[in-house]
């Protein structure tokens, strides 16, 4: 839960208003990021931990 004060919260709010889009839509939008950067790392991580 997003609390009144905090820095995320701020920002959440900032981008429901200003791209017109519902707070669930911004969350689905941040985790399918949040996804696809891991996807790169991860096969960089894996390889690491097969050649150490």
């Amino acid at each position: 839960m997003l609390q009144p004060g905090e820095p995320v919260r701020e920002a959440y709010e900032q981008l429901v208003t200003e791209k017109g889009i519902s707070g669930a839509e911004v969350i689905r939008q941040a985790l399918m990021e949040m996804h696809a950067r891991h996807r790169q790392q991860r096969p960089r991580t894996e390889h690491l931990k097969e050649a150490g």
